[in-house]
């Protein structure tokens, strides 16, 4: 069986020539694709992109760069693919800061469910609540 990081790419890259393949009168895409990471390079979002990345450009004939642009729980980064053309050459990877800025911040300059558009999921991760054994929640 296939590592969870093989099935992944092997995911991605079938989505791509999925994609590929229902539209062969549009030819996309037609210039470097940028993938903006919130997170820094080196990070684990970082090393699960950039594989994809490779393959995604050898497949698509154009470069695909990774932008990691850090700062602001995401929202920089978010703001940078907001100002792109929407063209799709350039996307956003984001993990679940994307959804909790929602409630953490009184105002974003985006609004994360109707200002983007998800393309993909490309993994899941687990996480957990722990609070101290003296406190009220159970």
């Amino acid at each position: 069986m296939p590592s969870p990081s093989r099935r992944l790419l092997l995911c991605a890259a079938l989505c791509a020539a999925a994609c590929a393949h229902a539209a062969p009168a549009a030819a996309w895409p037609t210039k470097p694709v940028t993938i903006v990471v919130p997170y820094p390079a080196g990070g684990s979002a970082d090393a699960m992109v950039r594989p994809i990345a490779e393959k995604l450009a050898r497949l698509w004939g154009q470069p695909v760069v990774v932008d990691n642009r850090t700062g602001a729980n995401g929202i920089i980064a978010t703001q940078l693919v907001m100002r792109a053309e929407p063209d799709g050459h350039t996307v956003l990877l984001h993990l679940t800061g994307f959804i909790q800025n929602a409630s953490l911040y009184r105002k974003l300059p985006y609004d994360p469910f109707s200002d983007l558009a998800p393309v993909t999921q490309l993994g899941t991760q687990p996480m957990g609540l722990a609070v101290s054994s003296g406190s009220p929640p159970r």
